[in-house]
């Protein structure tokens, strides 16, 4: 067994080594460091969209070993899952570029890469809206169980996981459209649940790109 030490700072440090064939890491944190990083996120609503959220997953999944008290306080500062970290979150996921508004237009630029990224975006966007919804913690990074993550949404659109991974399979027109559908069902759900919450886009759902000729004739 030889360890691989990660860099030591002044809050945490770690070692990741094999076991038996097994690739095991062993982080350590102070406690005053995770004190910190709760009340960044859950109170100063800072880092949202870092892998910091998948710590609390961990934090909530895991099995302690010791300090259960310690852990357990912990646990009810995550569990709780302020409102206004849920609004900070829709906010910050809230961002779409708009396939459906200029679909016609993408099927002569030979973009087909970046428009599997835009899809990709959007996928991700959405979980983190429906995240944030529902109350739960998301980060995109190493995203695993998506199915069994969406079953914990009381409030998502229907088949969300069998639409979401038909977008990489759809002509890019149909996907679009798809996309579409799901944008203004994820819309609803929020509004049902924060009727003040502003959603802009910069093309809504339902518009679409007019030839040159026709805005210009205007």
């Amino acid at each position: 067994m030889n360890p691989i030490r990660r860099e030591r700072t002044e809050h945490a440090c770690g070692e990741e080594f094999e076991l038996d064939g097994v690739r095991t890491e062993v982080p350590f944190i102070t406690v005053s460091r995770v004190d910190w990083q709760l009340d960044q996120l859950l109170e100063e609503l800072e880092e949202i969209d870092s892998p910091n959220q998948k710590d609390l997953l961990g934090l909530l999944e895991g099995l302690p070993l010791y300090g259960e008290d310690l852990v357990e306080r912990w646990r009810a500062r995550v569990r709780a899952y302020p409102e206004p970290l849920q609004r900070a979150m829709i906010e910050r996921y809230w961002d779409f570029f708009p396939l459906w508004y200029y679909r016609e237009a993408m099927a002569v630029r030979d973009a087909e890469l970046w428009r599997l990224d835009m899809v990709l975006e959007a996928a991700f966007n959405l979980l983190g809206v429906l995240a944030g919804l529902n109350r739960l913690y998301f980060t995109r990074f190493q995203l695993k169980h998506t199915r069994e993550f969406v079953a914990q949404m009381a409030l998502a659109p229907p088949d969300l996981v069998e639409r979401l991974e038909s977008l990489f399979r759809a002509e890019p027109e149909p996907a679009a459209a798809q996309l579409e559908e799901l944008i203004e069902e994820t819309r609803a759900l929020v509004a049902r649940e924060f009727s003040d919450l502003e959603l802009p886009l910069r093309f809504a759902p339902g518009t679409r790109q007019k030839p040159w000729g026709e805005t210009r004739n205007r």
